[in-house]
């Protein structure tokens, strides 16, 4: 089995077409057939039972195990992504294809929890379930007085295919106008950024005045502005126009309203380990 971390979508993604087969039959084996000591429910029930939330707040792929890099032959999985804590997610992967491509039922490849730097493999189902259970679910900090989140959905774009680039730049002069046609001078919102290496980080306050750009932690205290963890709106917006010539994927989300980008995602290339997930919520006008 192969560790890694993942990061999560609280919101369906929209999925290539491709990718949507070997994710329906992951998500309607039984959890039985996995692990003999659970229910006989489809596992993508299972696994939403199993943290309380509802299925649309699983973020499912489809990828190469892991163990497709240079250019090796590598058999074809199915991820479900779970969100447990503002730093901890858990991921479980199914191998759907052999090596050889063919279908076979789904079976377990991987279990792991990723919190902050470290990561836990498990080797059982019942286990990885158990430490599901005892995490502290995701929450929005709650001393920060920027009232309820929302989500959206995100769309893939992967650019090694024709016209996808093209596509991505699009969408971003779109969604990036409309966003320009209602800014404020200043606003705030909460920002919180991960990557692969040092892993996702706790929620921040993002403070915009003019050009003026401030952040603190949950707790109040200023916090250091960085070039990979501290953004405004449009810094945003920028970071995205740059990934179209270095990443290999971006998913990106915006908020129906006032059209920024809600969530990021991106794996460089080559990937698939080199991701970075941004999500903004609770924008606010000041």
């Amino acid at each position: 089995m192969r560790l890694g971390l993942t990061v999560y979508l609280f919101s369906a993604i929209a999925l290539p077409a491709f990718g949507q087969e070997p994710i329906a039959a992951a998500k309607r084996v039984p959890a039985r057939s996995l692990d003999s000591t659970l229910p006989s429910v489809p596992f993508e029930t299972w696994l939403a039972d199993l943290r309380g939330i509802p299925t649309s707040a699983i973020r499912w792929e489809v990828n190469d195990c892991g163990e497709g890099s240079d250019g090796r032959l590598a058999p074809t999985c199915v991820e479900a992504i779970l969100p447990l804590a503002a730093d901890t997610i858990a991921h479980v992967s199914l191998i759907v294809d052999g090596l050889d491509g063919a279908r076979s039922n789904p079976t377990i490849w991987d279990l792991s929890v990723g919190a902050g730097y470290s990561f836990t493999g498990f080797k059982t189902l019942r286990e990885w379930a158990a430490r599901v259970v005892a995490s502290v679910k995701d929450t929005v900090p709650r001393d920060t007085g920027l009232g309820t989140g929302t989500s959206a959905a995100a769309r893939t774009f992967n650019l090694q295919a024709p016209g996808q680039r093209d596509s991505l730049l699009a969408v971003l002069k779109r969604e990036r106008q409309l966003w320009r046609a209602s800014r404020p001078r200043d606003y705030r919102f909460l920002l919180q950024v991960g990557c692969f290496c040092p892993g996702t980080r706790g929620w921040l306050v993002m403070e915009v005045r003019g050009s003026e750009l401030r952040a603190r932690d949950r707790a109040g205290k200023p916090v250091p502005l960085t070039d990979w963890n501290t953004f405004s709106i449009d810094g945003l917006f920028d970071m995205l126009e740059r990934s179209v010539d270095r990443d290999a994927v971006v998913q990106v989300g915006f908020d129906p309203r006032r059209h920024f980008p809600a969530y990021v995602r991106t794996v460089a290339r080559p990937g698939p380990d080199a991701w970075t997930i941004i999500e903004a919520r609770e924008w606010r006008p000041l």
